[in-house]
């Protein structure tokens, strides 16, 4: 069981597909580097999307759309 001080400090991200979650940002990080991480996967969604921008549909699997558009939806969302 966490501790209040832990709960405090450590925020779940907004990707969890269960209760627990293992995936935490450390509130007590230095702003900079928390910036930093936000900033790299917005920036890797940003070029995905720009690779995506220049395929066209017959060129992609209706699976790999699915794949893209899904690896897009954490990266924003854990940027965000």
């Amino acid at each position: 069981m966490q501790t209040p001080e832990a709960k405090n400090r450590y925020l779940p991200l907004g990707t969890n597909f269960t209760d627990t979650h293992p995936l935490l940002i450390d509130t007590e990080a230095a702003a900079e580097d928390i910036q930093s991480a936000a900033h790299q996967r917005i920036r890797a969604a940003a070029d995905l999307l720009e690779t995506f921008s220049c395929l066209t549909f017959e060129q992609a699997d209706l699976k790999d759309i699915s794949h893209i558009t899904n690896a897009l939806y954490l990266l924003v969302q854990d940027g965000c």
